[in-house]
C-alpha cells in the first residue's frame, strides 16, 4: 500500500509539471498572435503573409508540443524507475524492521529465560535457608545433649563427694574391711567406664561437628558458585541492554531520516501548489479567449486536479499510518525499557538477599566456632575433674589398705554405710535372700524392711521374669562373677520402674558370703527420651506445615498475580480495539484473582487468630434454614454454579442456640467444597437434625471424592488431596471447620469414596454453658 501511494505521488507531480510547461508555451504563442494582430491592423497588405507565417508557426508549435509530450513521457518512464528504486528501499526498510522485531522477540525470550533462572536461584536460596536452619537446630540439640551430659556428670560428682565425706567419717571403723577396697576398686572401674563412655560421646559429637563443618564448606562452595553465576547473568544482561540501546538508536535514526524525507516531500508539494495557484490566476483570462484550443487541456487539468485530490488524501493516510507506527514503536521501546528496569531491580534485590544469606552464614560459622571452643573447654574441665576424682579415689584406697585390722565392726559398718547412701541398696546372702535395705530402696519400691527381709531379691521383678533371674543368680554364684542387668521393677503400687541392678561380693568376719546390690532408676531418663522423640516429631510436623504453607502461598500468589498482570497488560494495549464483551471477560478474570487472594488472606488470618487468641462464644438463637439457604445462594452466584441445592430438616431448626458467626463459617466452607469438587447440575444435599442435646448437620455431594490415603490428613493445615491440583483452594477449609466445631465442643467426621462423592457430618452440642 505504501509503495502504491508513493508511486501516485511521483506520477501526479510529474503530470503537474508537464501541464504547467505546456501552459507557459501557449501563453507565449498567444502573446505573439496578439502582437501580429495589432500589426495586421496597421498593415492589411501584410495580413495574408503574416497569417501564413502564423499558420506555419502554429504547425511548428504543434510539432514542439508533440516533442514536449514525448519528452514528458520519457521523463515519466525515468520517474517510474525512481519509483521502483524507492520501492526497493521501502522493502529493505521493511526487512530491517522485521529483523528488529525478531531481535526484540529474541531479547524478550532471553529475558524470560533469565527470569526463570532467577526463580530457580531463589528456590535454591530457600533450600539453603532450610538446610541452614536444620543445621542450626542440630547444633542446638547437640549443645542441649552436651549440657544434659554435663548436668549428669555434675550430679555424679556431687554424689561422689558426698560418699567421700561419709567414708572419711567412717574410715577408722572400716579400716580392716578388705571388701571396701574391692568395692571402691569396682566403683572406680565403673567410673572409668562412665568416663570412657563420656569420652566416646564427646568424640562422636566432635565427629558430628566436623561433618557439619564439612557440610558448611560445601554450602559455601555452592553459594560461591551461585554468586559467580549471578555475576555472569548480570554481565550478560548488561551486554544485551547495550545491544538493545544500539538497535534502538539505529531505529530512531532511521525514523528521523524517513521523517525528514516526508517533510521535504510535503514542502515541495506546497511550493508546487503555490506556483500552480499563481499561474492559474495569471492565465485565466487567456484560457477564456482560447476555449476551443484549450478544451483538451481543460480535460487534462480536471484529471490532474482529481489526481491531486486523491494524492492529498493518500498522503494524509500515509502520514496518519506513519504516526501510528511511530507511536507503536515508542510504546514498545518504553515497555521494553520498563521491563529491563524491573529486571535490574529484581537482580538488585536478589543480590541483597544473597548478601544477607552470606552474613547469616558467617554469623552461623562464628557461633559454631564459639560453640566448639566452649565444648573443648568443657571437655578439658571435665577431664581435669575426673583426674581429681581418680586421684581422690586412689588416696582413699591407700588409706583403706592401711586399715585392715578392724574386722569386728564390718557388718554393722556396712549396714550404716548402706543406710546413709542415697542410692537404693540392699544386702543379700548366697541364696539371694534379702537381709538388709536402706530407706532409698524402700521409697523406690514402696515396701518396708519387714516386707523385704527374708525374701528373694527377685521379688522386685515381674512374675514372668523371676525364674530367669533366679537361674542367672545361681549361675553367677557357681562362676563367682558379678551379677548385673537391666529390667523393669514392679513397685508396691503396681507401677513399672525401669532400672539397672548391680550386685557385688563383700568380705565379712563370717564364713558366709555377703553381697551388696544397687538399683539405678532410669524412669526419668526414658521419659526424657520419650519427650525428646515427641518434640522431634512435633518439630518435623511444624517443618512440614511450613513447607506446605510456603508452597501453597507462593503457588496461589504467583497464579493470581500472573493472571492480574497479564490481563492488565492486555487491557492497556487493546482496550480501544477489543469489544465490550472481551473487555468484560478480562475484568472478570482480574476480579476472580483478587477474590482468590482475599479468600487466601481471610483463611490464613482466621486460622492464625483462632490458634493465638482466645475466642468467647456468642450463643444466640439462629435460624439454620435461612442461614444455609443464604450461604448457598451467595456461593452459587460467586461460583456461577448450576447445582441443585436440596435442604431437608428434622425437628425445629428455626431457633437453635449456637454461635452464628462460627456456624456461618462452617456452612460456607463445607458448601464451597461441595460446589467446587462436584460437576454442575448435580445435587448438593444438606440435612439438619435437632434433638434435645445436639444439632447434627450432614452435607453430601456427588463429586470426585477423596483418595483413601489422603483422608487421614484432611484436617492438617494447608493440606490438599492429590486429585484436586487443578482446582483452586487454600488447604485451610476443613482446618477452619474443625476449629469452629471444636470451639463449640462438637465433632466432625468425613466419609468419601472416589468418583462417588463425599459426606461431612457435624455434631454440635446444644449447651449454653460452654
Amino acid at each position: 500500500m505504501e509503495i502504491i501511494i508513493y508511486s501516485f505521488f511521483i506520477v501526479s507531480g510529474a503530470a503537474g509539471i508537464s501541464y504547467y510547461a505546456i501552459k507557459k508555451r501557449y501563453a507565449r504563442l498567444l502573446e505573439e498572435e496578439q502582437e501580429k494582430a495589432y500589426s495586421a491592423k496597421n498593415n492589411e497588405l501584410q495580413l495574408a503573409v503574416e497569417k501564413q507565417k502564423l499558420e506555419l508557426a502554429l504547425k511548428e508549435k504543434e510539432h514542439l508540443l508533440a516533442s514536449v509530450r514525448t519528452h514528458e513521457e520519457s521523463k515519466s518512464i525515468s520517474l517510474s524507475g525512481e519509483v521502483l528504486s524507492k520501492d526497493k528501499q521501502i522493502q529493505s526498510l521493511s526487512a530491517q524492521l522485521h529483523k528488529e522485531t525478531a531481535d526484540r522477540t529474541m531479547i524478550e525470550q532471553k529475558l524470560s529465560e533469565k527470569e526463570q533462572r532467577e526463580k530457580l536461584l531463589t528456590q535454591q536460596i530457600l533450600q539453603e535457608e532450610t538446610r541452614t536452619s536444620l543445621l542450626h537446630n542440630d547444633v542446638v540439640s547437640k549443645e542441649q545433649t552436651i549440657q544434659s551430659l554435663n548436668e549428669e556428670l555434675s550430679k555424679e560428682t556431687a554424689h561422689r563427694l558426698k560418699i567421700e565425706e561419709e567414708l572419711s567419717t567412717k574410715v577408722r571403723a572400716i579400716e580392716i574391711l578388705s571388701e571396701k577396697i574391692q568395692q571402691e576398686t569396682t566403683r572406680a572401674g565403673s567410673l572409668d567406664d562412665v568416663v570412657s563412655n563420656k569420652d566416646a560421646d564427646i568424640h562422636s559429637l566432635s565427629s558430628q561437628l566436623q561433618q557439619e563443618s564439612d557440610q558448611r564448606k560445601k554450602l559455601d562452595d555452592q553459594i560461591q558458585q551461585e554468586e559467580i553465576q549471578r555475576s555472569f547473568l548480570l554481565n550478560e544482561i548488561a551486554a544485551k541492554e547495550k545491544e538493545f540501546q544500539t538497535i534502538r538508536a539505529t531505529h530512531s535514526m532511521e525514523q528521523q531520516q524517513l521523517r525528514d524525507e516526508l517533510q521535504k516531500e510535503i514542502e515541495n508539494r506546497k511550493s508546487m501548489e503555490e506556483r500552480m495557484s499563481i499561474q492559474d490566476s495569471a492565465f485565466r483570462g487567456i484560457i477564456q479567449e482560447l476555449e476551443q484550443r484549450a478544451q483538451s487541456l481543460q480535460e487534462e487539468l480536471s484529471t490532474v486536479n482529481y489526481s491531486n485530490e486523491s494524492l492529498r488524501t493518500t498522503r494524509e493516510q500515509y502520514a496518519e499510518e506513519f504516526r501510528q507506527r511511530e507511536d507503536e514503536y515508542k510504546a514498545a521501546i518504553s515497555e521494553t525499557s520498563l521491563q529491563l528496569t524491573t529486571t535490574k531491580i529484581e537482580l538488585e534485590r536478589t543480590a541483597e538477599l544473597l548478601q544477607e544469606q552470606t552474613d547469616i552464614r558467617q554469623a552461623t560459622e562464628h557461633a559454631l566456632q564459639e560453640s566448639k571452643q566452649k565444648l573443648y573447654a568443657l571437655i578439658n574441665e571435665q577431664e581435669q575433674k575426673l583426674k581429681e576424682q581418680v586421684n581422690a579415689i586412689t588416696v582413699l584406697q591407700s588409706e583403706l589398705a592401711e586399715s585392715v585390722n578392724d574386722l569386728t565392726l564390718a557388718e554393722q559398718s556396712i549396714h550404716n554405710m548402706i543406710r546413709l547412701i542415697p542410692i537404693p541398696a540392699f544386702v543379700v546372702n548366697t541364696n539371694g535372700v534379702c537381709e538388709f535395705c536402706n530407706s532409698s530402696l524402700e521409697q523406690l519400691v514402696g515396701y518396708g524392711m519387714n516386707e523385704l527381709r527374708d525374701k528373694h531379691f527377685s521379688r522386685f521383678f515381674p512374675d514372668d521374669e523371676r525364674g530367669f533371674f533366679e537361674d542367672q543368680w545361681k549361675n553367677s554364684m557357681n562362676r563367682s562373677e558379678q551379677f548385673h542387668g537391666e529390667t523393669n521393677i514392679i513397685a508396691a503400687t503396681n507401677d513399672t520402674i525401669s532400672a539397672s541392678m548391680n550386685i557385688v561380693e563383700i568380705q565379712t568376719n563370717s564364713s558366709e558370703k555377703k553381697f551388696v546390690g544397687f538399683l539405678m532408676d532410669h524412669t526419668i531418663e526414658h521419659e526424657g527420651k520419650k519427650h525428646f522423640i515427641a518434640a522431634k516429631e512435633r518439630e518435623q510436623e511444624l517443618l512440614n506445615l511450613k513447607s506446605r504453607f510456603i508452597g501453597m502461598v507462593s503457588n496461589q500468589l504467583r497464579t493470581s498475580l500472573v493472571t492480574i498482570a497479564t490481563n492488565t497488560e492486555l487491557l492497556e494495549r487493546f482496550i480501544d480495539k477489543w469489544s465490550d464483551e472481551r473487555r468484560y471477560h478480562s475484568f472478570m478474570r482480574i476480579n476472580e484473582s483478587i477474590s482468590q487472594l482475599i479468600e487466601l488472606v481471610r483463611d490464613v488470618t482466621f486460622t492464625t487468630r483462632v490458634t493465638t487468641e482466645p475466642y468467647t462464644l456468642a450463643i444466640a438463637n439462629i435460624n439454620l434454614e435461612k442461614l444455609f439457604q443464604s450461604s448457598a445462594r451467595e456461593l452459587m452466584a460467586d461460583l456461577e454454579s448450576q447445582h441443585h441445592f436440596i435442604l431437608s430438616e428434622q425437628g425445629d431448626i428455626s431457633s437453635v442456640p449456637l454461635d452464628e458467626k462460627l456456624v456461618r463459617t462452617i456452612a460456607q466452607q463445607l458448601l464451597s467444597n461441595a460446589f467446587k469438587y462436584s460437576r454442575d447440575t448435580t445435587e448438593v444435599k444438606v440435612h439438619i437434625e435437632q434433638n434435645p442435646t445436639s444439632c447434627i448437620i450432614t452435607i453430601s455431594d456427588h463429586g470426585i471424592g477423596i483418595p483413601a490415603a489422603d483422608q487421614k490428613h484432611l484436617f492438617s493445615s494447608f493440606f490438599r488431596a492429590s486429585n484436586v491440583s487443578n482446582i483452586y483452594g487454600t488447604g485451610l477449609g476443613l482446618t477452619i471447620v474443625q476449629q469452629c466445631v471444636q470451639m463449640h465442643h462438637g465433632t466432625v467426621s468425613i466419609e468419601s469414596e472416589l468418583q462417588k462423592g463425599t459426606t461431612v457430618t457435624v455434631s454440635l452440642p446444644l449447651s449454653r454453658n460452654f
